[in-house]
């Protein structure tokens, strides 16, 4: 029996290592780093670490290389869909409450569109540069509201960590599937963010425990220049060194992407916008169960 291999695994493997390719070591003098606190130092396995941590830093950035502070360009643009419309989830609709309006909204269909079909949760990344940019952050917030994440799609960069909050009356029993500690954690309504930290670069998937639809693509990367599109399909990154580099966008619902490569001067501004084509017929074949093997009675000719 042939394995159905989706053909999206190969790409996400390229967006994950995109920072090792990106990152290439030019001098053998590495710009020296600011002193850890003691609490960064406690680096055990599943323990809470900073973009700062040893740890973190053999990963990000391997070749030890000084931290690009500037001049960045900024590349912004528009993320549409063109081809079949996102097909409905019913099955979806049907475990959704009522009172959860917004879920109903955000899960209603494979994938999300806007107006003149602008496509929101599109992972945006931008690769192909050989300088280490630190992250502006510590932390990427993600909200959940009337049963629903803010986003289908979350990008970080590793080291950095999730704070999650409610942001109605609701609680939520949070966990990031495939982390290393997949303990569940309470973000009380209005309350206080709870803190996830991914192990490893990776995808991972945000859960709602109680509310098996409430999930969300979780992309840990190796480098920062990445975003999400809003419900405007629209993105901008501010922090991007210049070099001859590569904007990509993809959509991983549909396990769909589309790129581009331009050459970026520092301290100028680039639109580009693009699109990903849907097709409903190429969905169902990635969706669809490998067929069963032949047995010797299926293989051999009809007898007279």
């Amino acid at each position: 029996m042939t394995r159905r291999v989706p053909a999206g695994s190969a790409l996400i493997l390229l967006l994950l290592a995109g920072g090792c390719d990106a990152v290439r070591p030019q001098s053998s003098e590495a710009t020296p780093q600011p002193s850890l606190s003691a609490e960064e130092e406690k680096l055990q396995s599943g323990m809470p670490f900073t973009p700062r941590s040893p740890r973190v830093q053999a990963v990000v950035n391997a070749g030890k290389l000084p931290a690009y502070s500037g001049p960045f360009a900024t590349i912004r643009g528009l993320i549409t869909v063109s081809g079949d419309e996102a097909p409905a989830q019913p099955d979806v609709q049907q475990g959704i409450p009522a009172d959860c309006t917004r879920a109903r909204v955000v899960y209603e269909k494979l994938f999300r569109e806007g107006i003149k079909r602008s496509a929101p949760d599109v992972l945006v990344s931008v690769t192909g540069y050989d300088k280490f940019v630190p992250v502006a952050t510590d932390a990427v917030k993600v909200e959940g509201q009337g049963c629903a994440w803010q986003s289908r799609t979350i990008a970080l960069t590793f080291g950095q960590r999730l704070e999650v909050a409610g942001q109605d009356e609701r609680n939520y029993l949070v966990s990031l599937a495939g982390n290393q500690d997949p303990a569940s954690l309470v973000a009380l309504g209005k309350g206080k963010p709870v803190a996830i930290f991914p192990h490893a670069p990776g995808r991972y998937l945000l859960k709602e425990d109680t509310r098996p639809y409430m999930t969300a693509e979780v992309f840990v990367l190796k480098y920062p220049t990445v975003t999400v599109t809003g419900l405007d399909g629209r993105y901008t990154l501010t922090r991007v060194p210049p070099g001859k580099l590569t904007i990509t966008a993809f959509l991983p619902q549909v396990l769909q992407k589309v790129d581009k490569t331009i050459d970026v001067q520092a301290g100028q501004t680039y639109d580009v916008d693009l699109t990903i084509p849907f097709s409903a017929a190429r969905q169902a074949a990635l969706q669809a169960p490998p067929a069963a093997p032949l047995s010797p009675t299926d293989s051999a000719p009809a007898g007279p």
